[in-house]
């Protein structure tokens, strides 16, 4: 069987098991989380609009696993950018502290990640059911705006 990989949407949140692939990209102020579960070589890929709750989707994963706790888990997104001129450092913060709260109550601390992109970037997050390995990316929105340019 050919390995696929699934691109998840804003918004969305997609499994997949070996050998298939998740990715997800455009991430600036949306969170991406990525679960891997080692024992079955699954794993689940949530693109996140800021300021939505993660919890559902979680409850969703919990239904699906059972024992959140052996599951490996990577956070990334949530640049810190401006929005209409005015910095929004105090509201991206509070979004890391939320998302981190809600990391620390469903999954296991020593196999959660955590890598916020920095402010002014957009990133993507790749999550490789085979291997179980996450591969982040991010580039300067100046970086994006060059490459989309480009002929």
């Amino acid at each position: 069987m050919e390995a696929e990989e699934l691109y998840v949407e804003v918004g969305e949140m997609t499994k997949a098991h070996s050998p298939d692939s998740l990715w997800t990209d455009g991430l600036g102020p949306c969170i991406a989380v990525a679960v891997y579960d080692p024992v079955t070589k699954s794993g689940y890929l949530m693109h996140a609009l800021p300021h939505t709750s993660l919890e559902p989707k979680i409850e969703e994963m919990s239904k699906d696993y059972g024992d959140l706790s052996r599951l490996r888990v990577f956070v990334t997104g949530n640049s810190m950018s401006f929005y209409n001129g005015i910095r929004q450092d105090k509201f991206d913060l509070s979004e890391r502290s939320y998302v981190e709260g809600i990391m620390t109550k469903y999954f296991n601390k020593r196999r959660t990640t955590i890598q916020w992109l920095p402010d002014n970037h957009c990133g993507e997050l790749h999550l490789d059911t085979s291997t179980g390995k996450f591969k982040a990316g991010s580039e300067t929105m100046d970086e994006l705006l060059y490459d989309e340019c480009e002929p």
